[in-house]
């Protein structure tokens, strides 16, 4: 019966969703000491990269922010983790259908609002916006348009970060 809710639910959203906001929600909210929500992304045709930015205040998302993805390539990219995550992006093989878990903190009763891209290449697929009234995802038409270089890490901040890591694995042993 809860599956059946939720269906119709998800499909009350569908049809006040713009067709270009492609990115939907599936499955139930995963509860713990944060929670987590399965998206899909589909029908904006093929893209590398998605990335996702906390629009309201006080609310951030869990470290790691992308995990489970449908697609093996697909891994979390970057974090901005000062204090929590904020931004996060997560890139994998060209793909034209990706299903994955976003996690935030906090309790899934508080309402929370983000932004959300995809990319292909150089070039944004889809900018959607995401809002949680603490029950219910509306997901809308985003204005969110950073560039690909803000959401993918220099080669010189990974090497720094792998070097601190190395240190970190050293001092514990």
């Amino acid at each position: 019966m809860k599956r059946i809710v939720l269906l119709l639910a998800m499909l009350s959203i569908a049809s006040v969703v713009p067709c270009n906001a492609s990115i939907i929600s599936v499955g139930d909210v995963v509860l713990g000491n944060s929670w987590s929500q399965g998206f899909n992304e589909s029908g904006v045709g093929n893209f590398d990269l998605v990335a996702v930015k906390m629009l309201s205040a006080g609310d951030s998302f869990e470290t790691a922010t992308h995990s489970g993805f449908s697609d093996g390539s697909w891994a979390l990219l970057y974090e901005d983790t000062t204090p929590a995550p904020i931004i996060a992006s997560a890139s994998g093989t060209s793909t034209n259908n990706l299903t994955w878990n976003i996690k935030f903190t906090g309790t899934s009763s508080d309402p929370l609002n983000f932004v959300f891209v995809a990319f292909n290449g150089e070039t944004i697929a889809e900018s959607a916006n995401a809002d949680w009234n603490g029950s219910a995802w509306n997901i809308t038409l985003g204005t969110w348009a950073p560039t690909r270089s803000e959401l993918v890490p220099e080669p010189a901040t990974m090497a720094l970060l792998g070097l601190g890591v190395l240190a970190l694995r050293r001092k514990k042993a």
